[in-house]
């Protein structure tokens, strides 16, 4: 069986990560752990990074997905693309090479005003602080959005994955593709992706066309708070909103959250399921930057093949647990998952 093709519209930014047994450098910036900002280019915390021990690599929350997925179903033949946009500069074509070098498509809208953006991943007691300046990535154009080339690829796609991050980025491109999504009955997922971003107003008019929304605790904690609900327990979370209005009617919303080690809960056909987590040595983690971003490409990788739902998560957990025994966001070795036969 062929698996169906997938499209990633997010913020690719180049990845600064700085190791460090001491919380000064998040204390002096104000920055919290298990948490992401956005800032803009003036931000000293990266005037500090370049003094220090650094690695760089490829970055942005769906660009990590799209790599994920590929190294999941690297030999099935799958078709993935991405459209975001960067500056014309050398970390613009360093990503692209990353990119490509993983078997992705890029349709890239590149802005000559603009610098490629970048990430900086501050890891403190093997949790993340996330600091983005997202530069030319939050200047992605509707104009290329419309080009025939997004376009033929948007059309030839039977799932559409997009983050919250984006429907800062560009929102008529994000509102664009839901509608899409909706009047061809395609998939259209949507990442909550950080609590700021859930408490936009906007972000409700894109989560209206979402068949499946993916959030971690945090924020569907966020959606609670915003909503007015006054729930915290993420179960009735999960349900609510699965049930705010969509406009695709003919399936119901899947809803996932995620709670790091604690089991995964889902939402399908308003019933609501908890997947434990396998467990894994505390000292085999090396970095849980990433994990989210991974699980999300373990999940499309059985989505993709029409897998059941449990067996979707399964690989959602593999790949999550792959990425956070690694430095950054790398998938080195071939992965191992049991794909079992599709009845």
């Amino acid at each position: 069986m062929q698996p169906k093709r997938v499209i990633g519209m997010c913020n690719p930014l180049l990845d600064m990560t700085l190791f460090t047994d001491s919380k000064d450098i998040l204390d002096k910036h104000n920055l919290r752990e298990a948490n992401a900002i956005i800032v803009n280019e003036n931000h000293p915390v990266f005037h500090d990074l370049l003094e220090k021990t650094i690695q760089t690599s490829g970055g942005g929350s769906a660009l990590n997905s799209m790599r994920g997925l590929k190294w999941m179903l690297k030999d099935a033949g799958q078709h993935v693309d991405f459209i975001g946009c960067i500056g014309d500069d050398e970390y613009g074509k360093i990503l692209t090479k990353i990119s490509q070098d993983a078997g992705i498509s890029t349709h890239f809208d590149i802005n000559p005003h603009h610098q490629t953006g970048c990430c900086a991943s501050i890891i403190f007691n093997k949790d993340r602080s996330l600091v983005a300046y997202v530069s030319a990535a939050g200047h992605y154009s509707f104009d290329h959005y419309q080009s025939q080339e997004v376009q033929d690829v948007l059309n030839k796609s039977d799932i559409i994955y997009t983050t919250g991050f984006f429907t800062l980025s560009s929102y008529p491109s994000t509102l664009a593709a839901g509608q899409l999504a909706a009047q061809t009955n395609k998939y259209f997922i949507l990442n909550l992706s950080a609590s700021f971003v859930v408490e936009m107003d906007n972000f409700y008019n894109i989560l209206q066309y979402a068949d499946i929304v993916i959030g971690n605790e945090h924020e569907s904690l966020a959606v609670s708070n915003k909503q007015g609900w006054g729930l915290s327990d993420n179960r009735e979370i999960a349900l609510k909103i699965a049930q705010l209005p969509k406009i695709n009617p003919s399936r119901k919303r899947t809803v996932i959250i995620t709670q790091g080690k604690q089991s995964t809960i889902v939402c399908q056909d308003d019933v609501v399921t908890e997947y434990p987590v396998p467990r894994i040595d505390p000292s085999l983690i090396v970095d849980t930057n990433g994990a989210g971003d991974s699980f999300v490409a373990g999940y499309l990788a059985g989505l993709s093949y029409g897998k059941p739902v449990q067996t979707c998560i399964d690989a959602g957990h593999y790949c999550a647990a792959y990425c956070i025994q690694g430095t950054g966001i790398d998938f080195k070795t071939p992965s191992e998952f049991d794909w079992k036969p599709i009845m």
